[in-house]
Formats: structure tokens, sequence, C-alpha cells
């Protein structure tokens, strides 16, 4: 059989049909990831991922996970029991740290304590302590950790905020706003403010933190292949 006739059999055809096939599919698999990456970049103006690193709102988050969060100042406030991003540049504290997450406790005009293992808030609208629920708080197996975590009274200022982690298993395990009980004297004289709040995340995000890491695990490779073969 000579190569004419071998490029006009069936057998020719149905490999190059077939090649066709798969380069189609390849070209319309790169036009949805494209377009999937410019209308999600789009649609999520006012919304951003925040990476969870280390451990210390164990064991509602854990390292490594991927969280959707509404930036500040998009929507209404964040309110008492909402976890939030909170950019502390510039906080001696933090050392280099850029970013915390937290759970935000009490907000401005509140007072806040801790006695006997319980955090209690006295609410700006409110007449007299009241016993926080807290089902995320980790103290460590069978709560061995929550008699030795007591502090003070705090007292949040207007646009002051106080957030805790909510893994409280040992005396280091979450820089947040007990500054004096975790670092023995006064690195600021104030709490930290309302307008550090970066961003915050839902409930129901948390919830389905699984797919959101799913979700921005994939985004970003997307995103790396882009910025590599476009530069965009």
């Amino acid at each position: 059989m000579s190569e004419r006739d071998l490029k006009d059999s069936e057998i020719y055809r149905s490999r190059i049909k077939g090649w066709d096939w798969e380069l189609l599919g390849f070209l319309l698999l790169l036009c949805v990831a494209f377009f999937a990456f410019f209308k999600t970049r789009a649609t999520l103006a006012n919304y951003g991922c925040a990476w969870v690193e280390q451990n210390s709102m164990n064991r509602t988050l854990d390292d490594g996970d991927a969280l959707l969060m509404r930036l500040a100042g998009t929507g209404k406030q964040a309110q008492r029991g909402d976890v939030i991003i909170v950019n502390v540049q510039g906080y001696e504290e933090c050392g280099n740290i850029d970013y915390l997450i937290k759970r935000l406790i009490a907000t401005g005009g509140d007072k806040v304590r801790c006695q006997d293992g319980q955090v209690e808030i006295w609410k700006a609208e409110g007449d007299g302590w009241e016993v926080l629920n807290e089902p995320y708080a980790y103290y460590g197996e069978n709560d061995e950790y929550k008699t030795h975590y007591d502090f003070g009274i705090y007292e949040v200022g207007e646009g002051e905020i106080f957030f805790l982690g909510d893994n409280r298993s040992g005396a280091l395990s979450s820089v947040d706003s007990r500054y004096e009980e975790q670092f023995g004297s006064h690195l600021q004289d104030s709490l930290y403010k309302e307008s550090d709040i970066y961003g915050i995340v839902s409930q129901n995000t948390i919830e389905y933190k699984g797919f959101w890491t799913g979700y921005f695990t994939v985004m970003r490779s997307i995103e790396e292949f882009f910025k590599s073969c476009f530069g965009i």
C-alpha cells in the first residue's frame, strides 16, 4: 500500500479525527479555565482568599486551610463571634507576621474578662457580665488548660476590638488581644483597632472549608499557569 493509499484509508482518517477531538477538548478546557479565572476575579471583587497558617484557630481551622473572606468595608461590619482577618503590620509583638485570623470577642464599649476558664463579656448595651457560649474554644484534651486561661478585665474603647484564638490549649497557643498575659508587659498602649480588620469569614465558609481549600488551590494553580505563560 502506498503512502497516498494509507492517508486515504479509514485507519488514517480515524486517527486524525481522534487527534482533532483531543485538541478541541484541550482548547475548550483552556478557554473554560481562562473564562473562569477572569470571571471569578471580577465576581469576587469584594472578596479574597485567606490561607490559614499555624494552629492558633484549632480546632475550628487547620494549618493549610483556605477560606473565602469578605473584605472589610464591602458589606455589614464584623460582629461579635465572627472569624476575622486582622492586619497587624507594625505591631511589635507580631514580629514579621502581617495578618492574624482570630475570633472577634468584643467591640467598642464592651468589657471582657476570663474567670475560672470562662470568658465573660459586659456588652456596651448590657447591664452586667454575661458568660459567653463558646463551643468553638479548644482548651486541650479534656479542657486541661481551661483553669489556667484566666485574664483580667479589658475595657474596649471606641474604635477598638478584642479578639482571641479558638485554640487556647497553652500559654503561647495564640497571639491575640491578651498582650499583657502573653508577654508580661504592655507592648502597646491600646488594643487593636476596628480599622485593622481586613476581612471577615462567614460561618458557612468555615463549614465548607474543604470545598474552598480545593477551589482556591485549583485557582492558584490556574493563576500561576497564566502568569508563567502570559505574564498576567
